[in-house]
């Protein structure tokens, strides 16, 4: 999930500068979107910066329930989860501050209560005016019309949806040829896994996932093989404009 969304925020929509691996707050990652107006997400924000705070969960029952979600939303299943203890709770965050959004990413489908909360993409919050049903105890209509419009669930990705979104950023936005999909995962994946054990603090930045992209092209090269890229492009906007050629 991390690898998703870091080339899409970072690198397709270029809505970000950094995000943040396994924050404080014990979410799985956040990352901050300055001028969300401006930035290519559709999104339309009041004030010049909107905070994401990503969760994503697995399993392999079955289908998530308006039920398992509140308790997710008001953070009891973290509190009969011993690894979940210390986990700041998602709706609590998002009344502390208006510029914060929460987006749950699941492998599982969401029953059809949940529907008015879902989207396919998470960039495309829906325009609810009321929380899923068991979240909505203790908040009056105002509370529940200021908190839905900012929760968006994302339901069904699965492995086989995650890998072709994956290669599709990696093809389109990082330029890297589909025969080195595989060995340029396995170097952003070790990137994930450093920033988890504690690495810049968790805070994994634009250079350095276009350097981590640089590097993996850099070993494509062979003797006799040159390669051009506008400097400007990758000194500035690095992933939004790769307006070099390739050639043997």
């Amino acid at each position: 999930m991390t690898i998703w969304i870091a080339l899409d925020l970072i690198l397709a929509k270029a809505a970000t500068s950094e995000l943040t691996i396994e924050p404080p707050s014990h979410e799985d990652l956040e990352a901050a979107v300055q001028d969300p107006d401006e930035a290519l997400l559709g999104l339309a924000a009041e004030g010049d910066r909107v905070d994401f705070i990503f969760q994503a969960k697995t399993r392999s029952t079955s289908p998530w329930s308006s039920a398992d979600l509140a308790k997710v939303l008001t953070g009891e299943q973290d509190e009969e989860d011993i690894k979940g203890r210390g986990r700041k709770k998602p709706l609590e965050m998002l009344m502390a501050d208006l510029r914060r959004r929460y987006v749950f990413i699941t492998n599982e489908a969401l029953t059809e209560s949940l529907r008015a909360n879902e989207a396919q993409h998470f960039f495309d919050f829906p325009e609810a005016t009321e929380l899923p049903p068991y979240a909505r105890e203790s908040y009056d209509a105002p509370a529940q019309a200021a908190l839905a419009p900012r929760i968006l669930l994302c339901g069904g990705v699965t492995e086989e949806v995650l890998g072709a979104r994956i290669d599709r950023l990696l093809s389109r936005h990082g330029h890297v040829p589909s025969v080195n999909h595989l060995a340029c995962l396995k170097d952003l994946r070790d990137e994930v896994r450093k920033r988890i054990r504690g690495h810049a603090a968790g805070r994994w930045t634009r250079s350095e996932l276009v350097g981590c992209l640089l590097g993996m092209a850099a070993r494509w090269l062979r003797p006799g093989r040159w390669i051009t890229m506008s400097v400007h492009a990758l000194l500035t906007t690095y992933e939004r404009s790769w307006t070099g050629r390739m050639r043997c």
